[in-house]
């Protein structure tokens, strides 16, 4: 548990440091923004695509559709690209924020 509270807190202090949050919003701009630790581009967002019930009742059909023809990865690098999502890699590991 103390590794999840040390990551937070760096987190918020690299979010301050690049420039996303002023120093006193970190808790908020963490809170509203943050969308997990992802191995990839690509395994957040099929993780959104997932979460957001974005398909409706066809979800499964098009849920196999999508992982044989979508390109994950280009789409999130899109998002990341126009600033939809941004990441910071801490230790390794890639945690994902919405943009502005």
């Amino acid at each position: 548990m103390d590794t999840v509270v040390d990551t937070e807190d760096q987190l918020k202090m690299l979010l301050i440091e690049e420039g996303y949050c002023q120093d006193g919003e970190e808790d908020d701009y963490f809170d509203d923004n943050y969308q997990g630790q992802f191995d990839s581009l690509a395994e957040y967002a099929r993780d959104f695509f997932e979460s957001t019930g974005t398909f409706g009742k066809q979800e499964k059909y098009l849920e196999q559709l999508l992982d044989n023809y979508f390109d994950y990865e280009s789409w999130a690098r899109d998002c990341e690209s126009c600033g939809d999502i941004f990441t910071i890699t801490l230790d390794h590991e890639l945690h994902f924020f919405i943009g502005n």
